[in-house]
């Protein structure tokens, strides 16, 4: 079971309708990426370590301009984070993602609101 998180944006053809694509795009890009890289960051430190390959395997991705994924391909990760019935759940990435969502929709929100302005 793989873990990963995926935010993509239809950004582009929102800033077309508004003409402003610049600099409205250059701040969207940065945030999604800082948010990514944020998630990343923090997965990595909650993560439990036994011999640091989940750890190691957590990674980011960026797919375009409004896309990129947080995630791991170690096949046991979904085990560490939600458990079994013979080991106990050991959150470490819901946890990254959840502390990063409402900072991401707080500057997002300013970023639409300059838009409109």
């Amino acid at each position: 079971m793989k873990l990963e998180i995926k935010i993509t944006s239809d950004g582009e053809k929102i800033l077309k309708k508004f003409n402003k694509t610049t600099t409205v795009e250059k701040d969207v890009s940065k945030l999604i990426k800082d948010t990514l890289y944020n998630i990343e960051k923090d997965a990595k430190q909650q993560c439990p370590v036994d011999t640091g390959r989940l750890r190691g395997s957590i990674t980011t991705n960026i797919i375009s301009t409004y896309s990129g994924e947080v995630g791991t391909n170690v096949e046991y990760a979904g085990w560490v984070e939600y458990g079994t019935r013979y080991q106990s759940a050991q959150p470490y990435f819901e946890p990254a993602v959840e502390k990063n969502e409402d900072k991401f929709n707080e500057e997002l929100d300013k970023i639409i609101e300059e838009l409109i302005k």
